[in-house]
C-alpha cells in the first residue's frame, strides 16, 4: 500500500512538474500546439536551457511535425536548440550556443580544462581557430580570436532519457 501511495505522489510530481513548464513556456509566448507535441524528456531539455531574462526568441516545427527548433538571445548568448521527440519517451537534443567573451580564448581553454575530467578533452590550436575541444560527451567547443576578446561556439549532441518513476 506504501509502495502504490509513494509511485502515485511520483506520478503527481512529475505531472506537475511538466505543467508548470507548459504553462511557463506558454506565458512567454510559445504556441500551445508546439508545446503539446513535446514529450517530458524534450520539455525537461527545453527547461534546462530556455533560460529567464531571454531577449528574443521563435520557435517552429519542421514541415512533417516532428522536430522544434528554438532560438533565443540571452545577453551575449545566442541559443539554438534543436528537440525531436522519440516514441520510447527520449529526447534527441541538439544545441549549440555562440557568446562572446571579454576573456581571451586562452582562459577560456583553461577554464574548460579544469572544468572537465583530465583525458577527456582534447585542445588544439590551429591557425584561424584559437582552440578546438572535444569531450567524450559529443561536445566539441571551438574558440575564435577576436579583438578585445573571444566568441565561442559550444555545440553538443545528446540525448535525454525520461525519469524513471
Amino acid at each position: 500500500m506504501r509502495l502504490v501511495f509513494v509511485l502515485a505522489i511520483l506520478l503527481v510530481s512529475s505531472t506537475a512538474w511538466a505543467f508548470d513548464v507548459k504553462k511557463e513556456l506558454e506565458g512567454k509566448g510559445m504556441k500551445k500546439e508546439l508545446i503539446n507535441n513535446l514529450n517530458n524528456s524534450c520539455l525537461e531539455a527545453l527547461d534546462y536551457d530556455f533560460k529567464k531574462g531571454n531577449s528574443y526568441w521563435n520557435t517552429l516545427w519542421n514541415k512533417q511535425s516532428e522536430m522544434a527548433l528554438v532560438d533565443f538571445l540571452q545577453g551575449t548568448k545566442h541559443y539554438s536548440l534543436t528537440l525531436l521527440p522519440m516514441k520510447d519517451g527520449s529526447c534527441q537534443a541538439s544545441r549549440t550556443v555562440t557568446a562572446y567573451w571579454t576573456n581571451t580564448c586562452g582562459a577560456l581553454a583553461e577554464k574548460y580544462r579544469q572544468n572537465y575530467p583530465a583525458g577527456s578533452i582534447n585542445i588544439r590550436k590551429r591557425e584561424n581557430v584559437y582552440a578546438w575541444i572535444s569531450s567524450s560527451r559529443g561536445t566539441d567547443i571551438y574558440l575564435y580570436n577576436v579583438p578585445n576578446g573571444c566568441v565561442e561556439v559550444f555545440r553538443e549532441f545528446y540525448v535525454r532519457t525520461p525519469k524513471k518513476k
